[in-house]
């Protein structure tokens, strides 16, 4: 009877110490550190300066409202070797936006309306297909009484990020897209 105990409490005990997870054990992959290396990216040393006149897309509003600030954006590159063909992504790209929308008549009702948000997307680049990949963000526009967000296309290749429109939507609005665009 004591070596049936003994039996089973050592099978009980060697259950329990082989079920635990043993960081030396598990497999090493980049995701983790890609998304860091993303993240980290000094995004102040690429910037779009945003100034310019947009139209206002409310119902009776005809003068335009002006844009300024910025667009700070980090490309992370990872590269086409034979480990990252079968990724879901090869690209990593983070934007940082800090803009205002000032009318171009102040008044007490319109004052400032700020944009700001950070984001990080990631893409797969093909080796033979188009390096040129289109993104399009919608950035929420806050102290506006009508909901309202600033629409901006992206072009992304693996080192850099241009901005190639802009444009206030309100947010009642539906926006159809041309597929052959994509």
């Amino acid at each position: 009877m004591k070596n049936l105990i003994l039996s089973l409490f050592i099978i009980i005990s060697f259950f329990f110490t082989s079920c635990q997870n043993d960081s030396i054990v598990d497999p090493v992959t980049n995701n983790d550190q890609d998304k860091s290396i993303a993240y980290y990216l000094n995004i102040g040393s690429n910037s779009i300066k945003l100034d310019a006149q947009l139209l206002d897309p409310r119902h009776g509003f005809t003068e335009p409202l002006s844009i300024q600030g910025k667009i700070d954006y980090g490309v992370s590159f990872l590269g086409f070797n034979q480990t990252q063909s079968d990724a879901n992504y090869n690209t990593i790209v983070k934007l940082k936006i800090d803009a205002v929308l000032i009318p171009s008549i102040p008044t007490e009702t319109n004052s400032c309306r700020t944009i700001y948000k950070e984001t990080v997307d990631n893409f797969k680049i093909n080796r033979l297909g188009s390096r040129d990949y289109s993104l399009t963000k919608r950035y929420e526009i806050t102290g506006c009484a009508n909901s309202m967000v600033l629409e901006c296309n992206y072009a992304v290749t693996t080192n850099k990020v241009t901005l190639k429109s802009m444009r206030l939507v309100c947010c009642n609005q539906y926006v159809i897209q041309d597929p052959t665009t994509e």
